[in-house]
């Protein structure tokens, strides 16, 4: 399970899903003290199987590799059935196409695309390769701007680019006839308080309106977040793998109501008709309202 020593985070709580399940459970991030952290949280739920926690890079293939070799020798031959592709990064001052820095861009796509990718490139062969009977899962964590926004700069287009690779994982797996033994599921939530949502609530760049609005729309976004546990959105993510659905998209929650509404839905379909249409990307013109907003008025 990678990118899950965050015990707020979503790649967490999809690995105490997992242990109270009963299967083996092997917690990994690049963060050393936090995958501690992680698996001694992860000791304290009820379970079966056994724990590990192994410290791994997904910008490194010998890293990868590693936590592979380190599962093996942690739980032997017990088959590896279900890989879960969390590893993620976002940054706290919302860089831009026309503001944000290289190295900001380059370790985006390292991480959230590139990292997604290397990571299903070493691991997936190895689950393939096991006794057919051993039915896999395959999920990658992404977010719904993979589907429905390419506005937040490096962190939606890397998550698109996420998305393309998972596609592209499924009709690969499709040609060589494994879909009747491996379930797909990517999760696409919406805003979410996890630590990363956090982490990019900060300040804007200087004389950067699009950063700006990035940084309203997130703090804006807190005020509901909450309503989102991290373990209803693992309910929903087990519930749509047992329904065979491929993507598993959230809505935001009617604070009103407390029920979920169609928010996200309806942004994925203004996209959708926007390139049917050939229009412009819709979704912007919702969005510019925020800019002027004061941050005491979030």
């Amino acid at each position: 399970m990678t990118g899950s020593g965050s015990v707020n985070g979503i790649g967490f709580g999809i690995a105490k899903k997992c242990r109270e399940l009963g299967m083996h459970v092997c917690l990994s991030d690049v963060r050393e003290e936090a995958l501690a952290v992680a698996k001694t949280s992860l000791d304290l739920v009820e379970g079966s199987g056994g724990i590990a926690g192994v410290v791994c890079d997904v910008t490194s293939k010998t890293s990868i590799m590693g936590l592979l070799a380190e599962c093996r020798k942690q739980f032997g031959d017990a088959p590896i059935q279900f890989l879960g592709v969390n590893a993620g990064i976002a940054f706290p001052h919302a860089p831009t196409v026309l503001t944000g820095a290289q190295d900001e861009w380059e370790l985006a796509f390292k991480v959230n695309a590139l990292g997604v990718r290397d990571t299903l490139k070493y691991l997936v062969p190895t689950m393939l390769s096991q006794d057919s009977k051993h039915r896999l899962v395959i999920e990658l964590t992404s977010s719904a701007v993979s589907l429905m926004s390419g506005f937040f700069g490096p962190y939606s287009a890397s998550k698109m680019a996420a998305m393309g690779i998972f596609e592209a994982l499924y009709a690969e797996l499709a040609c060589r006839n494994h879909l009747d033994r491996v379930s797909m599921c990517a999760l696409c939530p919406c805003r979410i308080n996890t630590d990363m949502l956090l982490q990019t609530t900060k300040v804007a760049r200087d004389a950067d309106p699009a950063s700006r609005l990035q940084i309203n729309l997130m703090k804006a976004g807190q005020k509901n977040a909450g309503n989102w546990r991290v373990d209803q959105v693992t309910d929903h993510l087990f519930t749509h793998l047992q329904q065979g659905k491929f993507y598993c998209t959230l809505n935001h929650m009617d604070p009103a109501t407390g029920k979920e509404s169609n928010d996200t839905d309806l942004a994925i379909a203004s996209r959708h008709e926007s390139i049917r249409t050939k229009a412009p990307p819709d979704m912007i013109r919702d969005l510019l309202p925020f800019l002027d907003l004061a941050i005491d008025e979030l």
